[in-house]
């Protein structure tokens, strides 16, 4: 057998196999080789790291070779251009591993995608133990009221631990999109569903929509649970983006009016023209998904379910002990509202120039204030925050007709009620005579102490000498008078002579 070379194993290529040659053939110095491709190494790597990655292969050897070129001209070597030429093995050699910094850089969502992962089992998750909320833009035409073609949404809430999901279309106006109330419209409506119940941890997005959802955040701490909320492109880590392309796949492509999920390469009825919407009402519409929506939660799935129906799993939960958590409609409406004080005014409050009333309000004084809940719920009447009584759902308080006996009715029953309340606080007091309570407190004050001797104010010479002649001519007549009386004399005296002043004066 032949020996085995001393360089066995080794590459005996240093930069390319044209360039060695070459370069080698001119004369240059060997031992400058191994620096050489470093730095087209360097180069290769780097280019791949930048956007030129994204014009492929091709484009990155054009713009290495180009640069070592410059390279090896700075260095003094001179070698003919066919010497720069580089192979796609040798560009593509580092690709894989540097390519994905010029994804890190210009591309988060794919990054985000190609992270490592873990898996998660929801065999172990109780229903509505978590519950995830997303929008799905649905690819079926409808025909709005007004004749306009739209594309309704679903808002989807998805309970991890059945594999079900509980739907609320939305047919925005065009230029609008999902808002906050409609959120909390499915949402409450799920809660009040017999078969779904308050949730326990929830899991949103970002979106502005989804805010309203933290008003519950207290109640939810009470079932031990919590809101969660999604990291930005994070869609493998919610299993409701799945369950949105499995719903297209078995349920929605059987509706007509179903266009595909790409808008710009429409499935149409007739080549180059829009799709043909669905023909029916909204309301058909919708009741027509919720039929598809009951058929694909019996349709069996694979995987971690093992060929179970969500209502196989809904069922063994429901057999194990599990049952939906109630929450009354007037808790969640004083939950997702807009809370305002109005003055009660006869019995009832004056909102957006409509009068609402309740029973409770005739036992209260005109003028109080009130807080007032002001669902977002569509539909929905005003809720009152009313002392000892909690949230109490008011009605509107309307006008009865002049010949109506139903409003001499009414009008007696709130006067009845109303002194019912009177009666009620009269039973608190006790009886008291306010004229005896002053006397008493009037005969409790300290008498006034005047001071010894008193200031004697100066009138002037003029009137000082009458004062002094009318002091003499009287003194006889004042020695036999009161001190009451003297101090009304002087006082007599005092004025008369201002008067006659005055009347000289004028």
């Amino acid at each position: 057998m032949r020996d085995k070379p001393s360089n066995a194993g080794q590459s005996r290529v240093t930069v390319t196999s044209t360039f060695d040659a070459a370069y080698r053939a001119a004369g240059y110095d060997a031992a400058a080789l191994p620096a050489l491709a470093a730095y087209l190494d360097t180069m290769i790597k780097s280019l791949w790291a930048s956007r030129a990655a994204d014009s492929g292969a091709g484009q990155v050897a054009a713009f290495a070779s180009h640069q070592f070129k410059r390279h090896c001209e700075s260095q003094g070597i001179d070698l003919p251009a066919v010497a720069y030429a580089l192979n796609r093995r040798r560009v593509e050699r580092d690709r894989l591993a540097f390519e994905k910094l010029n994804v890190m850089r210009t591309d988060a969502k794919r990054d985000f995608d190609e992270q490592p992962r873990i898996t998660r089992s929801y065999q172990d998750v109780d229903a509505m133990q978590l519950v995830y909320i997303d929008v799905h833009h649905m690819d079926v035409c409808v025909t709005a009221p007004d004749g306009s073609t739209r594309w309704p949404k679903m808002i989807g809430y998805m309970d991890a631990g059945t594999g079900r999901i509980f739907p609320h279309f939305v047919l925005c106006p065009k230029g609008e999109s999902i808002r906050q109330e409609h959120v909390i419209e499915g949402f409450i409506a799920m809660v009040t569903h017999p078969e779904w119940g308050f949730p326990q941890h929830l899991y949103i997005d970002n979106g502005s929509e989804n805010r309203a959802l933290e008003r519950i955040a207290p109640a939810l701490a009470i079932l031990k649970g919590s809101i969660t909320k999604a990291m930005p492109y994070n869609a493998p880590a919610k299993p409701i983006e799945p369950l949105f392309k499995r719903l297209n796949q078995y349920a929605f492509k059987l509706m007509p009016g179903y266009a595909g999920g790409n808008r710009m390469l429409k499935k149409t009825q007739n080549v180059g023209r829009e799709p043909e919407p669905y023909r029916g009402t909204w309301d058909e519409f919708v009741t027509k998904c919720h039929g598809l929506i009951d058929y694909y939660h019996q349709r069996k799935m694979g995987g971690q379910w093992r060929g179970r129906s969500p209502r196989d799993v809904l069922q063994e939960k429901i057999d194990a002990g599990w049952r939906p958590v109630k929450v009354h409609p007037l808790e969640l409406d004083a939950a997702f509202c807009d809370r305002r004080t109005y003055k009660l005014s006869r019995g009832a409050v004056r909102i957006n120039g409509h009068g609402f009333s309740h029973d409770a309000f005739f036992a209260l004084p005109h003028g109080s204030q009130i807080e007032v809940a002001l669902p977002w719920r569509r539909g929905a009447d005003p809720v009152a925050f009313i002392p000892d009584l909690g949230p109490v759902q008011l009605l509107p308080d309307y006008a009865f007709a002049p010949l109506d006996r139903s409003g001499a009715t009414a009008s007696g029953r709130r006067k009845q009620l109303a002194r019912k309340s009177k009666k009620a606080l009269l039973a608190e007091t006790m009886a008291v005579d306010p004229m005896a309570i002053a006397a008493d407190m009037a005969a409790e004050a300290a008498p006034i102490v005047l001071p010894q001797g008193s200031h004697v104010l100066d009138q002037g010479s003029g009137v000082q000498a009458i004062a002094d002649g009318r002091v003499r001519a009287n003194e006889s007549h004042q020695a036999d008078l009161t001190d009451a009386e003297r101090a009304r004399a002087r006082r007599l005296a005092l004025t008369e002579a201002m008067e006659r002043n005055r009347a000289n004066a004028a």
